[in-house]
């Protein structure tokens, strides 16, 4: 049995499987698609469970392949600028609003020429541009005002694969960093940016290097995965 480790991209159209031995060599891939909605002009919408299942079934048909005994760790990368709000039991209260996005294109507009969103712009190192999840989040405030005060959590895709998996809300510094809320500089929320928009620091994940380690997952999702309880997950980065 070889050892290898297995690389997962959620990514817009489908995510993606590789089974990878430490010398770069392909032992097993497999990719499962799911669509984008477009209820209205500007909107771009993908149903978060349909993800996650999606992930779930790639790990295992790709596991599968490569053989479950030699699984090292299994690492992500993931699409970003991606926001869904979920309540206390992590059920979300609405579609994950992917980077195609751009409902909140007249809110991008009014802030991108001021001196706020000049300081935005110079705390977090994202460009004032509806893909952005500190965009999308100032059109829920905008336009669903109970939504934005009452929702538990404002998270992005991997943070719900996460959640899902894990239990816990946690985010890499490689997906906050393009969120527009992050101090990349500081590799902390921005408080001032968090204060400008009127948003507390508890509606955000926990930020975790892009290397941190996970394992214990429940016995359903090790078994629909094909993976052992103790198999270590790496939170790993981006896409860009």
């Amino acid at each position: 049995m070889q050892n290898y480790f297995l690389a997962i991209d959620v990514g817009t159209t489908s995510t993606k499987g590789l089974a990878v031995l430490p010398d770069g060599a392909l032992l097993g891939q497999f990719q499962q698609s799911y669509p984008t909605h477009y209820p209205t002009p500007g909107y771009a919408e993908q149903d978060p469970d349909e993800v996650f299942q999606a992930v779930l079934l790639v790990i295992a048909k790709t596991v599968e392949q490569a053989g479950a005994g030699g699984l090292l760790g299994v690492s992500f990368s993931c699409a970003m600028h991606s926001l869904l709000a979920v309540d206390r039991e992590s059920k979300p209260l609405t579609p994950l609003i992917i980077w195609a996005d751009t409902r909140s294109g007249p809110q991008a507009e009014a802030l991108r020429s001021t001196e706020q969103g000049k300081r935005i712009y110079n705390l977090s190192g994202t460009p004032i541009h509806p893909m952005s999840p500190l965009c999308k989040l100032l059109w829920i405030k905008e336009n669903k005002p109970a939504l934005f005060s009452q929702a538990y959590k404002f998270i992005s895709i991997k943070e719900y694969v996460f959640a899902k998996l894990f239990g816990e809300y946690v985010v890499d510094y490689s997906i906050a960093s393009g969120g527009g809320l992050f101090d990349h500089r500081q590799l902390k929320w921005s408080s001032e940016v968090l204060e400008m928009i009127g948003m507390e620091e508890k509606k955000l994940s926990r930020l975790v290097s892009t290397f941190t380690k996970f394992s214990g997952l429940s016995p359903d999702h090790a078994m629909k995965m094909n993976v052992a309880r103790e198999t270590v997950f790496i939170i790993g980065g981006s896409d860009g």
